[in-house]
Parts: structure tokens; C-alpha cells; sequence
């Protein structure tokens, strides 16, 4: 359990700097995402979706709603 949920935090991490990297999505509002898609995988007994579908979503939905100029 405990290296699972290590797993979790160390790709969570992945994600958001590959996000934060390319400049499409501030700091504050990635922080926002992790923290609620690192809170729904734990509340998720049947995890139907993982931690990095759940930012990679979030992070696409993002850039759609806010499209850079």
C-alpha cells in the first residue's frame, strides 16, 4: 500500500512538471489538479481511473477552456 501510494506521488510529480514545463498551465492551477485528482485515486476503492489519466485530463481540459494567445 504504502509503495503504491509512493508510485502515485513520484508520477503525479512527472505529470505536473511535464505540464508545468511546456508554460500552458500555471503553478497554482496545477497544484489544484494534483490535489484533487491525488484525493479522488484515494477515495477510489475500484480505481477505474489512475492518478495520471486523471491529470492528464484535467490538465487538457484545462487548455481547452484556456487557450493561449
Amino acid at each position: 500500500m504504502i509503495k503504491s501510494i509512493a508510485l502515485l506521488l513520484v508520477s503525479s510529480l512527472m505529470g505536473a512538471s511535464t505540464a508545468l514545463a511546456d508554460g500552458a498551465v500555471p503553478l497554482e492551477v496545477m497544484t489544484n489538479i494534483q490535489q484533487e485528482c491525488n484525493a479522488s485515486f484515494a477515495q477510489n476503492t475500484y480505481r477505474d481511473m489512475s492518478a495520471e489519466n486523471c491529470l492528464g485530463l484535467a490538465v487538457e481540459r484545462y487548455k481547452r477552456a484556456n487557450p493561449s494567445k
